[in-house]
């Protein structure tokens, strides 16, 4: 029994024996703020006093934890005993209202989760509990990032107390005495007729940007502030605050966002933004300690909130923005990020219960926070500046609000009679991004050509770097298709010639350099004798080579791994056998008889090749160190060959090479950090399937439909064209949870911790999402894009047991890292919670992108450690703030 049901006994009991009412309503119910509300009725009181009443249900006075009651007569019994019993007041928008609230298990909706988007203008309230944080700022520079990109803008300075919005937009000589917010509130309260078009003021001609200023801070404007009462409106049934929202949303304009600026700290008039009026919130904040307590209340109150949009009922999105953060110094990048995200997981603990008992996606912490660094110009700007780039950094909340401004397109149920989505679905076809493993006419039609990829490309370029599924392998293919000799190639089904040196082939070509030269640097010799054998092998068919030592013709289909190390071992053996080695591959590279034509040779798998133990792993190093130092040789230049070195990144920047530095000019690195780019990789595959191309003739907007029609290589698209085909194929947004794009979604998610992306996990993503859409659109075709995003996120799992997989292979010297990192179950995680107080190959962990380590600032604080997406859902960690 609880504390309200035994009162309530209690009471009953009481009133029959001191009235003789053995049938009175007694109603007990818990108060918002603590204690109980109580309401009786009884006929037996109609003749009584309110005294006696008092006397005969609580022996004169109430017990002290009974907030509010009332003793009435059936006929006495209203409508306002009913609502002070039920105490409607605690759902008001208002700071000790909503602070009181308790916890709810009913379901919480996010206007994410709405199926139709939100009726525009769509309401953001920037908020801050504390000052000097940057929150006027952000909303102005976000607001300007909107209006340059053809949004409508109104900003709207509901600091009331201390207004100063329209001096940061430079228009303050422009505020009438007789305008802004405090005087529309007080004549809306007269109900007086006002023109709210006359109060805004267009900040600049070449957009549509508008402020609606607070008013002139003068004494009329102190009188006019001193009227408005939130609280008292809210009690009544006309509310200035709401009529004023309605009514700017209604002005002929159009506006499609109004930024509310907020007042800092607990104030009445910011409270009704916050739990009433917005769509979104976003919370400035610092994690310091003085503002942990005042944002955490306040997070919990906005997510148990709803919003007076009397056709759509939900709470508002919510968004942090971490400002502003010092610039990092010993090693401690992400400190503040990290140490403000694990702050503010725990409080999503609540709404996350909610919405798994609803079946919701849950909030995901990383994707509601971003980080604005201190800028001293920034901090020195007298208004907002006109230079784009000081916009730049308050991206990421233009992002959050542009999510919620798109709306789906509905994809045509048949394109035509002829073609159905069933059979577009059918057509798509999305490689293993294996680029060795495509056939010719598949590979040409689907290799996106690039900026970088050009660069790599060219011969002057001798060394590529890339992560593995970086592309390296399409350059390879690329070159070899295009004439090059391939001086060793990634694994694949074709083994190659039969003297193709295999992981024991470079155990025992090394051994043998040593017993011969006492040392194990002697790798450029091999090199080029290993190229003298492949510019043959690829040369002029059924041509042999001549034994370096006994000058005999040598059959190359006769060798085999062993024939091999024999022969090279028999050229090393004689004095000054480098020399020897060097004329020899000048004579026959120069040969055209022998060799052909072919001046390029280009080497991948070197990361694989000479196996994966330990000291095979160091044998790499010394062979891979010898082939580079190999680039700058004489006798390469002579003959006019080159040498293009396919190397994993990791491999690279450990091998210590003298006058490294000398190729940073001639070196390329495959890095896939523009999205847009990154997105073509699948797309132009997507599109080399006819039907897919005839669909996007019809589903697309004009202006990237002209692109497909006019036969235009995506290669060449610009950015708009290329995220309106990829929204057309997996849609706009994930569906529900936090309005993430998908083209974002797949963006973040196939992230390492270093930021590096790999097209191979891309292709892998779209083409087990559109195997599942397959099975989906057989029972129930998907309205708004031909895959539905909720495919991709079930693809998801599997491609990150792929990439684990793939690391696992990559780097077997790993397994106790993942163990380790399986142990903790969660991320991030602090160093403490790892039992030798470290993560075992720590750096080499950190070095390929398996996991990010942020340095503590504070020496007792301790190191914590974070999972990218890619890896984690493999690893079956938890993420902070889910349940």
């Amino acid at each position: 029994m609880t504390k309200a049901e035994g009162l309530a006994s209690e009471i009953t009991a009481r009133l029959a024996r001191t009235i003789n009412d053995w049938q009175p309503s007694v109603r007990v119910v818990d108060d918002p703020y603590g204690g109980v509300r109580i309401l009786v009725s009884s006929a037996a009181f109609e003749s009584r006093s309110w005294p006696e009443r008092l006397r005969a249900t609580f022996d004169g006075e109430p017990p002290e934890d009974v907030m509010w009651f009332d003793l009435v007569t059936p006929d006495e019994a209203d409508e306002e005993s009913e609502r002070l019993l039920l105490d409607n007041v605690a759902q008001l928008p208002l700071w000790p209202n909503r602070l009181a609230a308790r916890s709810v298990t009913e379901d919480l909706v996010l206007p994410s989760d709405l199926e139709e988007p939100i009726v525009r203008p769509f309401v953001v309230t920037l908020f801050s509990l504390r000052g000097g944080v940057g929150r006027s700022t952000a909303l102005i520079n976000a607001a300007s990032l909107l209006a340059t990109e053809g949004r409508r803008i109104l900003c709207v300075d509901m600091d009331l107390e201390a207004p100063g919005l329209a001096a940061l937009f430079g228009v303050e000589s422009r505020v009438d005495h007789d305008s802004g917010v405090v005087r529309l509130l007080q004549q809306i309260d007269a109900d007086d007729e006002v023109d709210i078009a006359r109060h805004l003021i267009k900040v600049r001609e070449a957009d549509e940007l508008y402020v609606l200023p607070a008013g002139v801070p003068d004494a009329n404007y102190a009188r006019r502030l001193a009227t408005i009462d939130p609280t008292a409106w809210y009690e009544e049934d006309r509310n200035p605050f709401r009529i004023l929202m309605d009514r700017l949303q209604a002005l002929p304009i159009d506006f499609d966002v109004i930024l509310l600026d907020a007042r800092t700290g607990i104030s009445p008039l910011n409270a009704p933004l916050l739990f009433d009026l917005s769509d979104m919130v976003v919370v400035v904040f610092f994690p310091h300690p003085q503002s942990i307590r005042g944002t955490e209340a306040l997070t919990r109150a906005v997510l148990r909130s709803t919003t007076r949009r009397p056709e759509q009922r939900f709470t508002p999105e919510l968004r942090f923005i971490i400002s502003p953060v010092p610039a990092a110094r010993d090693g401690a990048e992400g400190y503040w990020e990290e140490r403000a995200k694990s702050l503010i997981a725990p409080w999503l603990v609540d709404a996350n219960t909610r919405r798994k008992l609803h079946d919701r996606p849950q909030l995901d912490v990383d994707e509601l926070v971003a980080v604005v660094s201190y800028s001293e110009q920034t901090a020195h700007l007298l208004q907002i500046s006109n230079d784009d780039s000081n916009w730049q950094p308050y991206r990421p909340l233009a992002d959050w609000i542009i999510e919620h401004l798109v709306t789906p397109t509905k994809a045509p149920p048949d394109i035509s009679r002829a073609l159905s989505n069933q059979q577009v679905l059918d057509s798509l076809s999305f490689s293993d991004g294996i680029a060795e493993r495509a056939d010719r006419a598949t590979f040409e039609r689907t290799f996106l050509s690039t900026s970088l990829v050009r660069e790599a490309l060219e011969p002057k370029r001798p060394i590529v770097i890339g992560r593995k599924g970086s592309g390296k392998s399409a350059i390879f293919r690329r070159l070899v298709d295009e004439g090059a000799a391939p001086g060793l190639a990634p694994r694949t089904d074709d083994p190659g010639p039969t003297w193709s040196p295999s992981a024991d082939v470079f155990d025992s070509v090394e051994a043998r350099m040593k017993k011969q030269f006492g040392t194990d640097d002697q790798w450029p010799t091999y090199w080029l004798f290993h190229i003298g054998l492949v510019l043959a092998a690829h040369g002029v068919p059924g041509t042999t080579v001549t034994h370096p030592v006994t000058g005999t013709p040598v059959e190359l289909g006769s060798l085999d791994g062993l024939a091999l190390v024999n022969f090279f071992d028999e050229t090393i053996r004689r004095p000054d056998a480098a020399l020897h080695v060097e004329r020899w591959f000048e004579r026959l590279a120069g040969d055209p008889g022998v060799v052909g034509s072919s001046r390029l040779v280009v080497f991948d798998g070197l990361d694989t090749g000479f196996g994966q133990s330990a000291e095979q792993r160091q044998r790499r190093a010394r062979a891979v160190k010898g082939l580079i130092e190999l680039t700058e040789r004489p006798s390469l230049t002579r003959t006019g060959l080159a040498l293009k070195l396919l190397i994993r990144d990791d491999i690279w920047r450990a091998v210590s090479v003298s006058n490294k530095s000398h190729f940073f000019g001639r070196s390329v690195t495959l890095a896939w950090d523009d999205q847009i780019t990154f997105l073509k990789v699948a797309l132009k595959q997507l599109l080399a399937a006819d039907n897919a191309r005839s669909y996007s003739s019809v589903v697309l907007p004009p202006s990237a439909r002209a692109l497909v029609d006019a036969n235009i290589e995506i290669d060449d698209w610009d950015s708009d064209a290329v995220l309106a085909l990829w929204r057309v194929f997996f849609g706009v947004r994930m569906s529900g949870g936090n309005t993430a794009f998908t083209n974002n979604w797949v963006w973040n998610r196939l992230s390492d911790s270093q930021g590096a992306r790999s097209p191979r996990t891309l292709l892998q993503l779209c083409r087990l999402a559109t195997e599942r859409e397959r099975i989906y659109s057989r029972t129930q075709a998907y309205p708004s894009s031909l895959l539905r995003p909720r495919a991709l996120a079930e693809s998801l799992p599997d491609v990150s047991a792929g990439a684990v997989d793939a690391l696992r292979e990559e780097f077997p010297e790993l397994d106790a890292t993942f163990d380790a990192l399986r142990n903790t179950g969660k991320t991030p995680f602090p160093r403490t919670d790892l039992a030798d107080g470290g993560i075992p190959e720590e750096e080499l962990a950190v070095e390929i992108g398996l996991v990010s380590r942020v340095v503590a600032t504070n020496s007792s604080d301790p190191d914590r450690f974070w999972v990218p997406e890619i890896y984690r859902i493999a690893l079956g960690l938890t993420r902070r703030g889910q349940v």
